[in-house]
């Protein structure tokens, strides 16, 4: 937990809890997504202005024209500072994302499935998820406690799965 009552994540929580998800180190897990998926996108954002990431979203760059900026420096006088072209990125995200985020399909798209009764596996996980997690309009405080009982419980199964495994190898 960061410090103060800060709801922001860090860094190193972000690597630990994917390293638990996936069962493996949390320097494997810093590695790929620092020096391989974060390098890729700035990458192909730099080369192609674009970069989708499946169920997740889109990053495009906008660019930003030159302009200037009037301040006052320290002693009250006015200063213009020249403010060069730039590229900002931009995220548009996936409807899946939306609706992953929400545990629960809220995008047009999602509807047009339900009513032709088209819904994909993944619609099936999220709904199958949010029926885990019970209500969503429950105090926030007790669904995070909820999520981290689970996460314990889903800790112990694995060390147990693990210790069966290294008693059936000897």
């Amino acid at each position: 937990m960061p410090y103060g009552n800060s709801d922001k994540n860090t860094d190193k929580e972000l690597y630990t809890d994917i390293s638990r998800l996936l069962g493996v180190a949390v320097s494997t897990v810093r590695r790929y997504i620092v020096d391989g998926f974060y390098e890729a996108v700035v990458r192909r954002l730099y080369l192609k202005r674009t970069c989708t990431i499946p169920n997740l979203g889109t990053f495009t760059l906008v660019h930003e024209p030159e302009s200037y900026q009037k301040q006052k420096d320290e002693n009250g006088e006015e200063v213009i500072y020249k403010v060069p072209a730039r590229d900002k990125p931009v995220f548009i995200p996936h409807d899946t994302f939306i609706n992953d985020v929400n545990y629960m399909g809220v995008t047009k798209a999602y509807r047009k499935r339900m009513k032709k009764n088209q819904l994909t596996a993944m619609d099936y996980r999220r709904m199958q998820r949010a029926a885990e997690l019970g209500d969503f309009g429950s105090n926030a405080q007790e669904r995070v406690q909820q999520a981290k009982d689970n996460f314990k419980e889903m800790l112990e199964q694995k060390k147990k799965e693990k210790e069966v495994e290294a008693d059936a190898e000897t």
